[in-house]
């Protein structure tokens, strides 16, 4: 008997020290179990499944490597709460492949280069935001008479950072809607909903919330962003809402992850998020995954290349199309929980990462393929 309990105390061990050289070292698995590449995709640990960190662990410190090389990471508060709870990386994943990592705490932290900006820009009041594919922005309350709450897009076609270059080059004359070298602001918004914007609709009209009425930057790299808009106050065919809009964007991805909460909902009303028609545009519309899109030329001058924009519905939805000035290609939901999720972005074929309307939708039927099956992690015990 005691040596059976001593057999069973040593395979413990073992495994143990499988799992871990120091007590400041957590070993996970992560997986793509589909049968597509995954490309720098990020990957999310919650850091109670990290079994040397504890209350007073500086988190700065915590670093992931994959065999001796050391990734990219960040400490991120996932749900919002104030407290961060989750260390997030990136890696591209084969088909099926499996992959292990080492989750350590260094003794001095590792700053990285960000990949991700978000900025709240003086005088405007924009708030701007980009990751090293693409760059957005949503119109701040000086300009509130002439937009809306639409989502602005600016192609980029450099994988640096350029909100700052731009914005300050167009206070002393270099438009950025004209390219440069860099990329522009091709597109225009207005008082539609934009790239992605989102609306309630009640008796077939679309109820937009305005510009923001304040915000707060939560995360700014290097990795992720996220910042919070809310809406105070704005009126849903005679019911006041207040509206709180958490967006978030990832290194490397076309898409933000955009949620919408509701302090009230209106009965019969529906949640919707759309993209602006505008002229010699093609449409696409995926009802099986809830997937829009437009496609089109950015100018009359073919050297601005062609921008596509979309909106992917994580649940089951309608697709449908507005008639009104200006017309809307959207995706609707009943209006029954104070929270939605959807995703929504752009490319440009100049930036040579997706250089025709068959790769867009190829890169969102994908997109969605992936939120239906996460990257599975599990951790060494």
């Amino acid at each position: 008997m005691k040596k059976l309990s001593y057999l069973s105390m040593l395979l413990v061990v073992l495994v143990f020290i499988g799992c871990s050289d120091n007590t400041n070292v957590q070993k996970i698995s992560v997986r793509n179990n589909l049968n597509i590449e995954r490309i720098m995709e990020t990957v999310e640990v919650s850091l109670s499944d990290i079994l040397f960190i504890n209350e007073n662990t500086d988190l700065e410190r915590v670093a992931v490597f994959n065999n001796d090389k050391q990734q990219v990471s960040q400490i991120i508060d996932s749900d919002n709460n104030g407290i961060d709870d989750a260390v997030i990386f990136q890696d591209s994943f084969k088909p099926n492949e499996e992959k292990k990592y080492s989750i350590k705490l260094l003794e001095e932290k590792t700053v990285f280069n960000s990949k991700v900006y978000a900025a709240f820009i003086k005088g405007r009041e924009d708030i701007a935001w980009e990751n090293d594919k693409v760059a957005f922005r949503m119109y701040g309350p000086p300009l509130a008479a002439n937009v809306n709450n639409g989502i602005d897009v600016w192609s980029k076609r450099v994988d640096y950072l350029i909100i700052d270059k731009w914005y300050n080059g167009d206070t002393t004359g270099i438009s950025y809607h004209k390219d440069h070298g860099e990329g522009a602001d091709f597109y225009s918004v207005g008082k539609s909903l934009g790239a992605g914007g989102s609306a309630i609709m009640a008796d077939n009209k679309l109820y937009q919330s305005g510009v923001y009425t304040n915000y707060k930057i939560f995360q700014n790299g290097p990795l992720q962003l996220k910042f919070e808009l809310n809406y105070l106050g704005f009126d849903v065919n005679g019911t006041k809402i207040n509206e709180k809009k958490i967006i978030s964007l990832n290194a490397g991805s076309q898409l933000n992850k955009v949620i919408s909460e509701y302090s009230e909902l209106p009965e019969s009303s529906f949640f919707t998020a759309g993209l602006v028609i505008r002229e010699n545009i093609e449409e696409y519309m995926n009802v099986e995954n809830s997937i829009i899109s437009l496609w089109g030329n950015n100018s009359d001058n073919e050297e601005d290349g062609q921008t596509g924009i979309a909106v992917i519905y994580p649940a089951k939805s309608q697709v449908t199309k507005t008639e009104d000035t200006p017309a809307h290609l959207l995706v609707t939901d009943r209006l029954k929980s104070d929270s939605y999720v959807y995703y929504t972005g752009a490319c440009w074929t100049k930036a040579e990462v997706i250089k025709s309307k068959f790769e867009w939708e190829t890169y969102l039927s994908e997109f969605k393929e992936k939120l239906s099956s996460p990257l599975s992690v599990e951790k060494c015990l």
